[in-house]
Order: C-alpha cells, then structure tokens, then sequence
C-alpha cells in the first residue's frame, strides 16, 4: 500500500496544471457573449444606415484592429445610431461590434479624431471591460447596475489602450486629445463628468509623452469630408 501511494504521489506530481488563457484567447471567448447580446442591445437603439458611412467606419476600425496584438484578427463590424437622450455616447461589445454615435462622430473634425472615437471602444474590449462587468453578475445595459456602467479607472485604461492602438495603426494620438477637448467643450452633449474628461484628457497627454512621434501620422484621409457630409445628414 505504501508503495502504490507512493507511486501515485509521484503520477500526480507529474500533472501540469491547465494553462492560463493569453489576453487573445479571452478576448476570443468573449465574443460568444457579445455576439448573443447585440440583437438585445439593438433593440434598445435607434439604429440608422448608411451605407457609405458604415463601409468607411467599418475599414477604420479593421485598420486599428490589425494594428493590436490583442485584437488581430478580430471581426468587426460598426452600426450608426441615433444619440441617446442627444448626448454622445456610443457602446461596444466583444465580437467586436461597436456602435457609433451620429452626434460624436459628426463632432470629429479629422479623420484621426474619428479614429480616436473607434479606439476608445476598442480600448474597453482589450481591456474586457464589459465582459468583466458580466463576470461580476451586471445585468442590463444601462442603468447603476448595467454593463455600460463603468468606473472612472475603466474609463482612463482604456484611454491608455486607444492611444497605443492609434499610434501602432500609423494615426496621430494627438487625435484623442483634440477629441476630449471637443467633449469638454460640449458639456451638455457628453455623457461624462468634465472632471473626468479632463483627467481622461491628462492620461492621453501622458501615454503620448512616453512615445516617439510619428513620421507622417494620418490626420485627414481623402474620403473623410464626403463621409462628414453624409453624417450631417443623417443629424
């Protein structure tokens, strides 16, 4: 008997525990979750379409996304909808669908600050935002208690992510900057608190700082002017 215990002593030594999932593979899994939420989530929005405009945004965000180690090779795919209550808000699930306000993106005057309106919702599904908040029993999307719900430290990480994805994608992330400034400027049309924008605008600046500039960064494509003119439209 003692030697057999032994034996087996040894047999369970030799098991190696199952590994932790890379950031890749979560991020994967999360977007069965996020997949099995948006028709719910679209049905509490007021979606529009416009072609054109959801091709173009669509690109934008595929750009970005391959530029991320977490987020290669990720589907995507962006949907306009009507501002909330007017405010600027837009929302995003793991999948990657990301869902654009009218309002905000008319608000970006260069491409790299439209940009930066996509990298702030990729920025929340690097870091798993939503599906942390799933984890920890959030149910609904809106409200104290829903998944959009998230915490000023949720905010400023994933303004750190953004600025490392429009940097790594070739887009100035001085962009992101100018974006909040917009936001800050517009109180009444921003959902967030402007002492938060301001300090989401300080982390910016800071994450910028530590990085080289950009030889030739995008600031303005050539298709941008006719996509705001399209959105103008769609107000």
């Amino acid at each position: 008997m003692l030697v057999l215990a032994s034996w087996a002593g040894v047999g369970c030594s030799q098991i190696s525990p199952m590994p932790e999932p890379t950031v890749q593979e979560r991020i994967r899994g999360d977007g069965v979750a996020g997949l099995r939420l948006a028709p719910q989530l679209e049905s509490r929005l007021m979606l529009k379409n416009d072609p054109e405009v959801v091709r173009y945004l669509t690109k934008l965000a595929g750009e970005l996304i391959e530029a991320s180690p977490e987020l290669h090779g990720s589907d995507v795919s962006v949907t306009l909808m009507t501002d909330r209550r007017r405010r600027w808000e837009s929302f995003s699930l793991p999948g990657v669908r990301i869902y654009v306000s009218i309002g905000l993106a008319h608000a970006a005057t260069f491409e790299t600050e439209m940009a930066a309106v996509l990298a702030l919702e990729l920025g929340h599904i690097q870091r798993r935002t939503v599906s942390r908040q799933i984890e920890r029993g959030q149910k609904g999307f809106f409200g104290p208690s829903g998944i959009f719900t998230f915490t000023d430290q949720d905010r400023l990480d994933a303004v750190g992510d953004a600025v490392q994805i429009l940097y790594l994608a070739g887009f100035d992330p001085r962009g992101l900057v100018s974006l909040l400034t917009r936001m800050q400027e517009n109180p009444a049309r921003s959902t967030l608190d402007p002492g938060l924008v301001a300090r989401m605008s300080v982390r910016a600046r800071d994450e910028i700082a530590r990085s080289s500039p950009l030889i030739n960064p995008i600031v303005k494509g050539m298709e941008f002017a006719r996509i705001r003119a399209r959105l103008q439209k769609l107000l």
